[in-house]
């Protein structure tokens, strides 16, 4: 069961997987969006490989704490407690991110 899923992994490509949403979006809707993806996949790309197969087994193979504890050899505590820290964790540097970006777009309207 173990080398199922961690095979399937690289089958899921996390681009593909978000980018599904799009399609009944708006031209401009569309653009933000995408940006929104595409900063969202840097952050997680900043992350550990063990963080993105915790993300990977959760999210898009959607598999319950146990069973991910069981692909990566760990408690169903510790695989809830793992994933708790890294979204903590991806939260926290999308709002870093956000200030960020709308300091940039206030910096780029007063420039004009």
């Amino acid at each position: 069961m173990v080398d199922h899923y961690r095979s399937r992994r690289d089958e899921l490509p996390f681009d593909e997987t978000l980018d599904s949403p799009l399609d009944k979006l708006g031209p401009e809707a569309e653009v933000a969006q995408r940006e929104r993806l595409a900063q969202l996949g840097r952050l997680v790309s900043d992350l550990d490989e063990e963080q993105r197969e915790l993300l990977q087994l959760r999210l898009v193979a959607e598999l319950n704490y146990r069973d991910i504890g069981e692909v990566v050899g760990s408690s169903e505590g510790a695989v809830k407690k793992a994933l708790y820290r890294v979204l903590d964790q991806l939260r926290g540097r999308w709002a870093v991110a956000d200030v960020r970006a709308q300091e940039e777009s206030a910096t780029e309207d007063a420039n004009e």
